[in-house]
């Protein structure tokens, strides 16, 4: 994976050094969340590591940072300024910050994408031709998922540009990310401030302290509308405040901004093109599963996009009905190669002849065929007796090991035998904990997928563990194959608490899932699907046989069983 990670940052600062002022490149991240104490309790921000000034005859004190209900989280967005020659720093330009709200201004891919927007309006400039954007991969940000896509095709659209890149780096290599190294800076403005939000009237106070965490202050801000506005108030000082501090911040002699957070109208008007492109696209299920049952937006994607596991690019089409007059010529609107192995197969070859072939994925180190331990506990599919002779070269699953390559036809089609991730996964190997029935604790959705996974635990979890997992869980949006917490979290939770890795989208429900009491039993162990039915005539054969919906079995997906009745014949 570190030879993805070195080269494809690299293609892509080579390709807006070529474009020098028809492109801009755009560094963003999110900066981890600024804890906000409740009335007469202030938290402090977390930031440690310098003794604090203050007079003799007082006490320094406020509550430890993870005892919190409400958060500020900082967007930064650095737009760079690109030098003559990839030599030179790329950590140098102007830094925008917007102090969201995490419970009413939630991260999300179009929130960014209008971030872009009102950067661009803000200094009254002209739209880039090209415009490159860099990240970190995060959920709301990574390029494989359908909503990301949905918003850059939104921000290409708005901006109309030629040509818009969106590159992100392998999971865990956030640092190369330059928008990291402005997060360091912006501690300096964070440094020994402790918060506390403002108090409201005593019958919405009453309310607020009903809740528990982030996730019950926006269901009950759901039910009450009228409640937000308070909330907004009560919140708004504390903004205020920490933009106030991060004005007086400078990035190499260049003032940071602080720009005020976009509003859901501003949102909702840059998903405007979403209803005017893909009328049948339902905005409301922006996955996978549902936006490729529109043929508008598949089709627009093949003669406009390509996607790879680190890209995401658009390109205007050479149809006028289509697409407005390109700006510039085809020379500059290539797409972004893909790192590919030379003959010696030893190095990758370099950008100028990158760029000059069409290049493929065949190289990501994580494509390789791997070999993983397959756990005892892994459910089997039901296949007839043909289908088992023409798989005879597969492993049984008595075997030690499971081969699999990442792209085959069992992986896609979520079969059991999904054992090899796509991407690495950070794993907490001082962990021990059987990934069985009785050590599974809770659940945690996929954002992407909605299937649930299941979170274990060798011991059962304390109170106090139980209300930090819920906090971690609400304030943080999992997907399936990353980590189970944002680096942030509590040792003690991570120390305890795993998930199992190597899971991906594809990858069905656990059948850990349904032996513990965690949620509906009903979900259709490939798509989630509510309502779901198991197989009356396997359940004469099998102990064990997980729900499939009717979709599922039309896709010639078959039912998941385990643990056949009678005893295997002796040779």
């Amino acid at each position: 994976m570190l030879m993805t990670i070195t080269v494809q940052p690299c293609s892509s600062i080579l390709n807006i050094v070529e474009l020098k002022t028809d492109g801009v490149l755009f560094c963003a991240d999110d900066k981890a969340k600024v804890p906000i104490g409740e009335p007469d309790r202030p938290v402090s921000t977390g930031v440690r590591g310098r003794q604090s000034i203050a007079p003799v005859d007082i006490e320094l004190s406020s509550l430890d940072h993870d005892m919190k209900m409400s958060s500020l989280t900082p967007s930064v967005v650095l737009k760079c300024r690109v030098p003559d020659t990839v030599q030179q720093s790329f950590v140098r330009g102007q830094v925008t910050t917007f102090i969201n709200d995490t419970v009413t201004q939630t991260s999300s891919p179009f929130r960014h994408a209008a971030h872009i927007v009102k950067i661009l309006e803000s200094n009254q400039e002209t739209n880039p031709k090209v415009l490159l954007k860099y990240t970190d991969g995060g959920t709301d940000q990574r390029n494989t998922l359908e909503q990301v896509k949905c918003a850059n095709i939104c921000l290409f659209q708005e901006l109309n540009l030629d040509m818009l890149i969106t590159v992100r780096c392998a999971p865990g290599q956030s640092y190369v990310n330059p928008a990291e190294r402005i997060m360091s800076i912006l501690n300096y403005g964070l440094q020994n401030v402790a918060t506390e939000r403002q108090k409201l009237d005593e019958e919405t106070e009453k309310k607020l302290n009903r809740c528990n965490g982030m996730s019950s202050v926006r269901e009950l801000l759901k039910k009450e509308p009228d409640l937000e506005p308070k909330w907004v108030e009560s919140i708004e000082p504390i903004q205020s405040l920490i933009e106030n501090r991060f004005m007086r911040l400078r990035l190499k002699d260049e003032p940071i901004r602080c720009l005020t957070p976009v509003s859901d109208a501003e949102i909702d008007l840059l998903k405007r093109h979403l209803r005017e492109l893909f009328p049948d696209l339902d905005l409301d299920k922006l996955q996978k599963v549902h936006t490729n049952r529109c043929a508008e937006y598949v089709d627009w994607k093949t003669r406009h996009c390509r996607e790879t596991q680190y890209t995401f690019q658009v390109r205007k089409c050479s149809n006028s009905t289509c697409c407005p007059p390109k700006q510039l010529g085809e020379e500059k609107l290539m797409w972004l190669p893909e790192p590919e192995l030379d003959e010696t197969r030893e190095h990758f070859l370099n950008y100028e002849e990158a760029k000059q072939k069409e290049t493929t994925e065949k190289d990501r180190p994580s494509l390789q065929v791997q070999k993983v331990k397959k756990t005892t506990n892994q459910p089997r599919t039901a296949v007839s007796n043909e289908s088992r002779q023409e798989n005879s070269n597969e492993p049984r699953p008595g075997n030690s090991t499971v081969t699999r390559p990442e792209n085959s036809e069992e992986s896609r089609s979520g079969g059991n035998s999904t054992l090899v991730n796509e991407e690495p996964v950070e794993i907490n190997r001082r962990v021990d904990v059987p990934l069985s029935t009785q050590n599974a604790r809770a659940i945690a959705t996929c954002i992407e997928c909605r299937k649930p996974r299941v979170v274990y635990s060798k011991t059962k979890l304390s109170q106090r563990k139980e209300v930090l997992l819920a906090t971690c869980l609400s304030d943080y949006d999992y997907s399936c194959g990353a980590q189970l917490f944002p680096p942030s979290a509590p040792s003690t939770l991570k120390s305890s608490v795993v998930i199992r890795p190597f899971l991906q989208c594809a990858s069905p429900i656990e059948l850990c899932y349904y032996g513990a009491d965690l949620g509906r039993k009903d979900l259709c162990t490939y798509c989630a699907d509510l309502e779901s039915e198991t197989d009356a005539e396997l359940k004469k054969l099998y102990k064990t046989v997980l729900p499939i919906c009717q979709k599922c079995r039309e896709l010639k997906k078959e039912p998941i069983v385990q643990r056949k009745y009678g005893k295997p014949k002796s040779k």
